[in-house]
């Protein structure tokens, strides 16, 4: 993801403001755990702000980085792979945090099952701090790797205090439908002024961010506006000419692909600096397999005949053996630009047979 070396060392204080709190183990009256609390804190934040915006390779040399720092973190898996743990006062894996006992239920629709693993799990628990701490904040990722899924299961489990809403950004997106969509569920406080009824804060979940086509002087109205509201905490609103609105205890999230894949656009850095950027990787073979081989197992398991139930493992290594072989043999070239391969392509396969 790139971001600005300004605009890192910015995201880096405000996680680290959100993270350094009693509630995390972080107590100026704790003489004994005072220091090595706030330097646990300080590396985390920093693997999540400047550390996370690297790609697959460049998390390899972060991960070095951060053991000849820090010798103290484990030697299993990437320093990714943990998190601080206020009760222990040290390092701990995510995966103790996994709820490996989770069974799905086929009442809901396939595209609601949401499988925890050591990705939905970490990157949940950053953005939910995020979000609680009132930062405005950017998701990134290819295509396929759950991001909208994360946000809204952070979303959900909201407190009271919050409100929010989903506005899915496309080629067509206007600033006056944005700022239709958001006004909506504003009431206003004084003449200028608009805020959340009840006293609460409002969340605008923000999806495929990056997607507004440029209009002939190169700009992207939807974004400019955004933009206008986290520079001036407001914006003059398009349908109402000269009339500036304040926007009060609003907060934005928002997800986008990386710049140049499909129609996806580059995001202007008047609006980047403002974010907190999150770089998801794409899942492994295994998360892959852990993913979908519970669903289709669970599937298979449940009414089907006594000859497949335990195929479902089967089935899906095989799929994203697949996968993983086409993804690397069968390249995009100008002929066949169709050749883009992500985790969606294993999700309609397990769909298509959990449909049967």
């Amino acid at each position: 993801v790139p971001v600005p070396d300004l605009a890192c060392v910015v995201s880096l204080a405000q996680m680290f403001d959100a993270a350094a709190t009693l509630e995390n183990g972080v107590d100026a009256k704790d003489a004994q755990s005072f220091a090595r609390m706030t330097e646990l804190w300080f590396l985390f934040c920093l693997l999540w702000t400047v550390g996370i915006t690297v790609d697959e390779q460049g998390r390899m040399e972060m991960d070095s980085l951060f053991r000849e720092i820090d010798p103290q973190i484990s030697g299993k898996g990437l320093v990714y792979d943990f998190y601080v743990d206020p009760k222990k006062k040290a390092w701990a894996p995510w995966d103790d945090k996994v709820n490996h006992a989770w069974k799905p239920s086929f009442e809901l629709p396939f595209y609601k099952l949401f499988v925890p693993t050591v990705d939905t799990v970490r990157y949940s628990a950053v953005i939910g701090m995020l979000v609680k701490a009132k930062r405005h904040t950017l998701v990134t990722g290819e295509s396929g790797v759950a991001k909208s899924s994360i946000i809204f299961s952070v979303l959900a489990g909201l407190d009271e205090s919050f409100a929010w809403l989903n506005i899915n950004f496309s080629a067509q997106t206007n600033s006056v439908r944005v700022s239709d969509t958001i006004e909506t569920r504003l009431e206003k406080r004084t003449k200028d002024t608009f805020a959340p009824p009840g006293g609460r804060r409002l969340v605008a979940f923000i999806d495929d961010f990056n997607m507004p086509e440029k209009e002939v002087f190169g700009a992207q109205p939807p974004l400019e506006l955004l933009r206008q509201l986290l520079d001036s905490g407001g914006w003059y609103s398009p349908s109402a000419p000269g009339e500036f609105r304040a926007l009060v205890d609003t907060q934005l999230v928002g997800t986008m692909r990386p710049e140049g894949t499909g129609a996806a656009q580059s995001l202007p850095p008047r609006l980047r600096r403002h974010l907190v950027a999150l770089g998801l990787a794409p899942a492994s073979a295994a998360d892959l397999e852990r993913v979908y081989g519970a669903i289709v197992s669970a599937h298979l398991t449940t009414g089907a005949l006594d000859e497949v139930h335990t195929l479902g493992a089967s089935v899906v290594r095989a799929t994203v053996a697949l996968f993983v072989a086409a993804r690397e043999a069968l390249l995009p070239t100008p002929t066949k630009p169709h050749y883009t391969f992500n985790a969606r392509d294993v999700a309609s396969v397990a769909e298509g047979v959990v449909g049967v």
